[in-house]
């Protein structure tokens, strides 16, 4: 019992809750927690600040393409993609300052040296076969930088004696590209391929989808000219392969029975009593109905009417379809069966518009189908149909192909290639070109790491094989791997040099204006045009397309 138990304190000496002691010191533990922790960062914000600034960033990543990109930790370059590269010796402060000879070893920095790095001007050299110590790219004549495009590769032009001065890039004619120059381990590490300029024959060839279907020629429906019941069916599946005169179902016609009995009671009259043989009329009733003549000649044998009568296959062929039932009563003129001959079989392929004047009939055509990928069927061009479809811009071709074996069948779906005239010319692999839907246009390997961006006229394309028309010439060499990266360059290298280092060609003359009268033949005139604008780069469709408008042109 305590010794306050039972008597009142007075107002503020009442003994303390429980607890409160306890909470006490807890709370000055976390005060003085709070304390040390506070003068540990004092502490530690007094070390940074006396060490060298530099101190942070000891390691200095760069791009070798792109110099100016540096940073302090490893990644790629925004520009090029590129890994960065680490910096030996890119230490700051007093280290910086102690290694300078060292980082610096190979650099030189004197604006009055004749050759200096194109992507880092600050590098200069001697010599045109010094490399840039920071991306490696060979060194350039110094460029005149108040002189412009006008400067002239004089020596002694530039305000020191005896420095050349190299006259500004040449334009190319693909607008915003440049002439570019990379170094050998660059070219390498790209993994650039390249192929030689060639002329050779060619055999073009169009590649599309056809369908296959069975020629409306051999699809025969088989009807009666009468009506009755389906009593027995002989043929009672589809996809078999019948003869002509084939036993296909046996019916019964009230029409046909009474008209045999008519012929019958005709034939017994004769000319007796009415003085007129109608027997002729009621045979050629019998023979309008369908009546085939041997069962005419078997009920004359007979001497009464048949009960039952034999529906035959008018040819040869496979039953496609097959809608009698035994039971089954039926009109004059319902389709029982169909009948196709499918030893011969059509492929309607879809050709693009602007491919259309190249087809012609009587081209050789291929088809190849994925359920036989060992055997391609020949055939050729029986029709070019004369409408296109507006939705897809395609126009559908009839091949006709033979079909002994029934490879193809249809409702399948079959790769086609059409045969095109052959041609020579010179041709480039189909890497090799980049096409930016305005205009093409290929790098040409120049030797020594230097490559030039060359715009092209494109002709046929077959295969892996593209006919160029202009641009190149035999013998020279296209870059076939790395067109990318190239054209990225091609456009850097542009943008820095600004759009006075680089004018865009004009456009070539039509050949309109030669082959064409303008003031005699103006209507003409605009059709060639027209068939220049609508085929551009699309190389001898253009040549087809004039070809059509009637002559005389001059």
């Amino acid at each position: 019992m305590s010794e306050h138990e039972g008597h009142e304190l007075p107002e503020g000496q009442e003994p303390p809750p429980p607890g409160f002691r306890l909470m006490a010191v807890v709370r000055w533990l976390i005060v003085l927690a709070m304390a040390i922790v506070a003068a540990a960062a004092i502490v530690y914000g007094f070390e940074l600040r006396g060490k060298p600034a530099a101190s942070a960033s000891a390691e200095v990543y760069y791009c070798p393409m792109h110099p100016s990109v540096v940073q302090d930790h490893p990644g790629e370059c925004p520009i090029c993609g590129m890994d960065l590269v680490k910096r030996e010796g890119a230490d700051g402060g007093t280290s910086q300052a102690a290694d300078a000879g060292k980082s610096h070893e190979g650099h030189r920095h004197n604006p009055a040296d004749p050759y200096a790095c194109p992507m880092d001007p600050e590098e200069t050299g001697l010599s045109d076969k010094d490399r840039c110590p920071v991306c490696k790219m060979r060194l350039e004549p110094r460029q005149t930088i108040d002189a412009g495009p006008a400067a002239s590769a004089k020596p002694g032009s530039s305000g020191a004696p005896g420095v050349a001065v190299a006259p500004s890039p040449v334009p190319t004619n693909v607008p915003g590209l440049a002439p570019i120059e990379l170094s050998l381990d660059r070219v390498q590490l790209i993994g650039m391929k390249t192929a030689k300029v060639s002329k050779e024959s060619l055999v073009p060839e169009i590649r599309t989808i056809g369908f296959v279907t069975a020629p409306e020629s051999g699809v025969v429906k088989v009807t009666t000219r009468y009506g009755g019941f389906i009593e027995r069916v002989v043929v009672a599946e589809t996809g078999r392969k019948v003869k002509r005169g084939e036993l296909l179902a046996v019916v019964y016609s009230p029409q046909i029975y009474l008209a045999e009995q008519e012929y019958l009671t005709a034939r017994s009259l004769g000319a007796g009593g009415v003085g007129v043989d109608l027997s002729g009329d009621a045979k050629k009733r019998l023979e309008l109905l369908g009546v085939p003549p041997g069962e005419i000649a078997a009920v004359e044998k007979d001497g009464k009417p048949h009960k039952y009568l034999g529906v035959s296959a008018p040819t040869s062929g496979w039953i496609v379809q097959k809608n009698a039932i035994q039971g089954l009563s039926f009109q004059a003129g319902a389709d029982l069966f169909t009948i196709a001959d499918l030893s011969k079989i059509w492929v309607l392929a879809d050709v693009y518009e602007g491919e259309l004047p190249r087809v012609r009939v009587g081209q050789k055509a291929t088809a190849a189908l994925a359920a036989v990928p060992d055997h391609v069927l020949t055939g050729e061009v029986k029709l070019v149909y004369p409408s296109v479809d507006p939705a897809t811009r395609t126009a559908k071709v009839r091949l006709e192909f033979d079909n002994a074996t029934l490879d193809l069948k249809p409702g399948m779906y079959a790769s086609v290639g059409i045969a095109l005239p052959p041609s020579s010319g010179v041709v480039i692999p189909r890497e090799a070109l980049v096409d930016t839907g305005d205009i093409q246009y290929v790098f040409v390997d120049k030797g020594a790491g230097k490559f030039e961006p060359r715009r092209v006229s494109v002709g046929i394309k077959t295969g892996e094989k593209v006919e160029i028309r202009s641009g190149v010439e035999g013998g020279e060499t296209v870059v076939t791997t790395g067109n990318f990266l190239l054209d990225s360059e091609s456009r850097l290298r542009a943008a820095i040099e600004g759009p006075g280092a680089q004018q865009p060609a004009a456009p070539p003359p039509s050949a309109c204006e030669t082959e064409f009268d303008k003031a005699k033949f103006p209507e003409k005139h605009a059709q060639c045009l027209a068939c220049e604008k609508q085929h551009a780069g699309m190389g001898k469709m253009v040549d087809d397309c004039k070809a059509v408008i009637a002559k005389p042109w001059r």
